[in-house]
């Protein structure tokens, strides 16, 4: 087991302990202890995202909404979202935007072209699951 030391520097001046310590001087003295830090288990990346949905669409614009992936045992919390697309049957996923929250809007998109849009979550450790994924004709 990897385990790390930290060190914390402690005072005392006054204190009847002290000066029990120190046979009636009264001094400032210091005293470093070392303690054991336990090493917290690694974190994971985040889940999928959930229930990705066209909220609102307009000419050149979409606003989708997602859920958040569920919240289990040693997985971080979430970062941020990433929102991709791609042309429908083509690859080459391109981003198009990122945001903290569960909805984007997303403006001067390109119209009359088939678009499939998909959501990743991301925290320190790494990009979650692809979510499910939602296609539009603006």
């Amino acid at each position: 087991m990897n385990e790390s030391f930290y060190g914390a520097r402690l005072s005392w001046s006054n204190q009847s302990r002290l000066k029990r310590l120190l046979a009636g001087r009264h001094r400032r003295t210091t005293q470093f202890l070392k303690f054991r830090r336990r090493p917290g288990k690694p974190l994971q990346p985040p889940g999928q995202v959930a229930d990705l949905d066209i909220d609102d669409e307009g000419r050149g614009w979409i606003k989708l909404t997602w859920a958040a992936p569920p919240k289990e045992v040693g997985k971080g919390r979430v970062r941020y979202y990433e929102v991709q697309r791609t042309e429908r049957g083509k690859d080459g996923w391109r981003i198009e935007g990122a945001t903290t929250d569960t909805f984007i809007q997303l403006d001067n998109q390109e119209r009359g072209v088939e678009w499939a849009y998909r959501v990743i979550a991301f925290n320190k450790e790494g990009r979650g699951t692809d979510s499910n994924v939602v296609v539009a004709v603006l």
